[in-house]
């Protein structure tokens, strides 16, 4: 999955503070609404395009999560019990599984291109932890890519091509001449 939007409009030091710090905001956003993030990375070629890129276990969620609760025994039970018995958004529950009450609730994000379109689109990403400059560059325009979708920017720039198969191979440019060299000897 892949968020792409043009030149972020700063001295490069900004740029790439900017950016590592939007795309850890992005990726606790993601981690927040449940998706499963293996790797998140950011390349641009300050000129014509920013990429903020992230491998996901699933793109798409189930309709349903499960929402650990309260000790059984505690202060809160009334309070858990007053806010999901009879809401619509539970599917089933609650119910108590060992000391703690559970119920499993509808999501109100089942796919990330949506959850992160949703943040995007009305301020640029500043109300979830975008940087001010790399907020203007997405307000300016952005789409949010995934999978095949992504060969779009592939084909027309050959700086992120290689950038997209050193990160889909995962051994660094740097580390595979190492690797190479020391595997003749097996």
């Amino acid at each position: 999955m892949a968020v792409v939007f043009g030149p972020v409009e700063a001295v490069p030091d900004v740029v790439w503070g900017q950016l590592y710090r939007s795309l850890d905001s992005l990726k606790s956003l993601l981690e927040n609404w449940g998706f499963k993030v293996y790797r998140a990375r950011v390349w641009t070629d300050e000129k014509t395009a920013t990429v903020l890129l992230f491998e996901l276990e699933k793109s798409i969620l189930t309709r349903f999560r499960l929402h650990r609760g309260p000790p059984v025994f505690s202060g809160e039970f009334w309070r858990f019990m007053d806010k999901y018995l009879g809401s619509s958004s539970v599917a089933s529950g609650p119910w108590v599984e060992g000391d703690r009450l559970m119920v499993e609730v509808e999501r109100r994000f089942k796919d990330a291109a949506i959850l992160l379109r949703s943040c995007l689109e009305n301020d640029g990403g500043v109300s979830v932890g975008v940087r001010g400059k790399v907020a203007e560059a997405v307000k300016r325009g952005f789409r949010v890519l995934r999978n095949l979708e992504l060969w779009e920017v592939l084909k027309s720039n050959d700086r992120f091509n290689c950038y997209m198969s050193e990160f889909l191979d995962g051994l660094p440019t740097w580390l595979k001449s190492w690797v190479e060299e020391h595997s003749k000897g097996e």
